[in-house]
Order: C-alpha cells, then sequence, then structure tokens
C-alpha cells in the first residue's frame, strides 16, 4: 500500500469529522471504567511492588553467582484477589 502524507490527513480528518458526541460520551464512560477498575485494585499494586526486591550485579560476569542465589526459594507470597493458573 502506498500512501501519501496528505491523503492519510484527508482521512483521518473525514474520520474524525464523523466521530459523534455519542460515541466520545461511550469512549470516556469506557475509559471511566477503566480508571475504576484499577483505583479499586492500586492497592494490589502497591503490596506486590513493595514485596518486589531487586539485585543489580555489577560484576564483569555474568557467571558471577553466589550459592545462595542457587538455593533461593521461589516465593510462595500469597496476594489478595490474585490466583493461580
Amino acid at each position: 500500500m502506498n500512501c501519501r502524507l496528505k491523503d492519510v490527513e484527508q482521512l483521518a480528518r473525514q474520520r474524525f469529522a464523523e466521530i459523534t458526541a455519542e460515541d466520545w460520551g461511550r469512549i470516556c464512560d469506557h475509559t471511566d471504567k477503566i480508571v475504576n477498575q484499577y483505583l479499586q485494585k492500586e492497592h494490589l499494586f502497591d503490596k506486590i511492588s513493595d514485596e518486589m526486591s531487586f539485585v543489580v550485579n555489577i560484576g564483569d560476569s555474568d557467571d558471577e553467582w553466589s550459592s545462595s542465589d542457587e538455593e533461593e526459594e521461589p516465593s510462595t507470597t500469597e496476594i489478595e484477589g490474585v490466583e493461580p493458573l
């Protein structure tokens, strides 16, 4: 497909002109719904991020592992609202 920038701009303006107030209302309602869902679960994200820790290895080699890295058990922390697959 070979499009010229002017053609793309014209098509975009045409489509934008076709969007009605009702269309925008539905889009805004949908956005509000997603934001509210996020706000309801925000405490879960905060809890997870508070429990996470990161180790940055600044050594010269990726092969530099301590035995504690290899023996560490996987985390079994239960998180509210999250279920195993």
